[in-house]
């Protein structure tokens, strides 16, 4: 039996350019502890084998620091056999890290485009894989491959899409999967668990990524750990998930349709968001119509929430108004109206949103209220 602990996608430096500096230390800091959180887990399930499919690193951004960190953690787990595919955005090169660090005896890092084999002897199997040295990788790197011997533990770590042909990043083809001989394929690139998947007798999975960074990569990630064993040429994988990041990005939409002021809109916001505690970094989406009374800022929100770590908004709301006193209303406030009243009729949805978004901050502007814009 052999058992693994499978990752990719972590990213170590990642820059989060959009983020103030303080907020970008902090959470490439939280990618650091992610890692080692996972070697420490990986100790504890007493894993053979730490594969990792692509992108440990974010290269032009790789310090000292976290160089210094991964070895430290992996030179702490002496007992596991670590294997690493350069992925695109750590491709193999002679400046990449995978080249200027010096390595602990039980890594072994893949640094060629064709695919090859470290083998394990005392646990009868062999670990596949390949490296990236561009930004791109050969489509049809794996047609027709097979393994070499079926009766071995045969994993192979992938990093791209499977298929998607003509991808710069396309790795693998169904069928090349179904006629591979692999038991299991750790695949990296797509940063989210599409569930464990078979093609003839070969499973294989995405990992998705060790960290959500941004509001493109909700909820909770994960690792996949267990086991395989083989007898004669038929393996058995029992595989699941390991939760490796107690922080999650998470988008809510929130329909506060029918208010009348901020307070009725606060309220409903509150309620819908009551589930999301400080592990999450919260968008909210308000939706629907609303009275013109309505103006709310991210402050606003923050207050009567609270509890999640970071809140921001994005208003999608369109004014609720009575167009027949308006259309009357010989006040500036109905001359406004009336000048935006053929775009708000228009067969053209972009122009629609775009009147009915200026006539929601032109009434608010006019009648004296803060605009969130």
């Amino acid at each position: 039996m052999l058992k693994i602990f499978h990752t990719a996608d972590v990213h170590l430096d990642a820059p989060f350019s959009l983020s103030d500096p303080l907020e970008a230390e902090k959470r490439r800091t939280g990618l650091r502890s992610t890692f080692c959180s996972m070697i420490h887990a990986a100790r504890r399930m007493e894993a053979d084998v730490f594969l990792i499919s692509g992108d440990l690193f974010e290269d032009s951004f790789a310090t000292k620091d976290t160089a210094a960190t991964v070895l430290r953690e992996i030179e702490s787990f002496p007992d596991c056999q670590f294997f690493i595919i350069p992925g695109n955005h750590d491709p193999y090169s002679e400046n990449s890290p995978y080249a200027l660090l010096s390595w602990p005896e039980n890594v072994h890092i893949f640094t060629e485009q064709s695919p090859s084999y470290f083998e394990l002897p005392e646990k009868n199997a062999r670990i596949y894989g390949h490296a990236y040295t561009s930004k791109e990788i050969p489509d049809g790197l794996f047609s027709g491959f097979h393994v070499e011997d079926e009766s071995k533990i045969n994993i192979l770590l992938a990093h791209g899409f499977v298929n998607i042909p003509q991808s710069s990043c396309n790795v693998l083809m169904k069928g090349d999967i179904e006629n591979s001989g692999f038991d299991y394929i750790a695949l990296g690139h797509v940063h989210t668990h599409e569930g464990f998947l078979k093609a003839g007798k070969t499973v294989y999975a995405y990992s998705g990524c060790a960290v959500g960074r941004s509001f493109d990569e909700c909820g909770y990630k994960y690792a996949v750990a267990g086991s395989i064993s083989k007898e004669g040429t038929e393996a058995k994988t029992d595989l699941s998930l390991y939760k490796c990041c107690d922080r999650r990005f998470e988008i809510l939409n929130v329909d506060i349709s029918g208010s009348r002021d901020n307070r009725e809109a606060l309220e409903k916001i509150k309620n819908a968001a009551a589930e999301y505690g400080e592990d999450t970094s919260l968008r909210i989406v308000m939706q629907g119509e609303v009275s013109p009374e309505v103006s709310l800022t991210d402050d606003d929100v923050r207050r009567v929430l609270r509890v999640p770590s970071y809140v921001e908004t994005v208003d999608n709301t369109v004014p609720m108004f009575d167009a027949e006193n308006l259309e009357n209303d010989m006040t500036i406030v109905g001359a406004f109206y009336r000048r935006l009243s053929s775009a708000l009729m228009s067969q053209d949805p972009a122009e629609r949103k775009k009147a009915a978004a200026a006539l929601k901050y032109g009434l608010a502007a006019l009648c004296g209220r803060d605009i969130n814009g």
